[in-house]
């Protein structure tokens, strides 16, 4: 199942589109609906994201400043735009950007079942061709050692997004196969790995807890103290006074 984002400001718009088609006939699995490419960037850079069907005129961020994102940072996502016709000529420019397909509204379910299962049957071929290499070595693989050592490194930028793109693999192969060899999800795992580094850097009273948020990638204090408590089972104000030892 290939995970899919769907990107428009008409709020009935895109819960339509991810509600009325089949998407897991189709292959998909709609993560979540959007309504600026700004949101979406934010997303894709956290979660492991196959295509993002957007549209393109949108406020804040717009599906052409969204695709030359995407294209300009080499992320394996594949765009789709969802266009008016009088959005057509965009459309054709954004075709440096390499964007996949475009689907003009209003569209039916045999447009979106025809360019769907064309990229469906892309992703196929693309995680078949992932797949070979660690045929016959998949228990001694080096991808999860070099994921362990590029999270260590870049703790505070780190996506599976990122990872992909240095491996040439697909998010979701990636995803699937950190899974398989680890017991558990790559999300999981950098929680973890960012608390433990929190642990460390809050024994350093120098460091304010904010600081150490952003140390470990975190923008919004509250969603790392939330995370924090969640995770080592005390704030970090509290682990600092030592009520609590990770």
């Amino acid at each position: 199942m290939y995970h899919i984002l769907i990107v428009d400001d008409e709020k009935k718009l895109r819960d339509g589109i991810a509600a009325l088609y089949d998407w897991n006939n189709l292959g998909f699995q709609v993560d979540a609906c959007l309504e600026n490419g700004k949101l979406a960037i934010d997303y894709i850079l956290h979660h492991p994201v196959d295509v993002v069907l957007c549209d393109i005129r949108m406020p804040v961020l717009d599906g052409i400043a969204f695709a030359k994102y995407i294209y300009d940072h080499k992320l394996p996502t594949k765009v789709v735009f969802l266009s008016g016709y009088s959005d057509f000529e965009l459309a054709q420019k954004a075709i440096r950007y390499q964007v996949t397909d475009y689907i003009l509204k209003p569209t039916t379910y045999m447009e979106i079942f025809t360019v769907f299962n064309k990229i469906r049957e892309s992703l196929d071929r693309e995680n078949q061709q992932a797949d070979r290499p660690d045929t016959h070595n998949e228990s001694t693989s080096p991808v999860i050692p070099y994921i362990k050592r590029y999270v260590s490194e870049n703790i505070a930028t780190v996506s599976l997004n990122r990872i992909a793109l240095e491996l040439n693999l697909t998010p979701n192969y990636l995803s699937k196969l950190f899974r398989e060899q680890m017991n558990i999800t790559f999300t999981e795992y950098l929680i973890l790995e960012k608390m433990d580094y929190a642990c460390k850097l809050l024994q350093n009273a120098n460091f304010k807890v904010y600081e150490v948020a952003l140390m470990c990638g975190y923008d919004n204090p509250k969603n790392f103290v939330k995370t924090f408590r969640q995770t080592i089972g005390c704030t970090p104000q509290e682990y600092r006074k030592g009520k609590m030892k990770c």
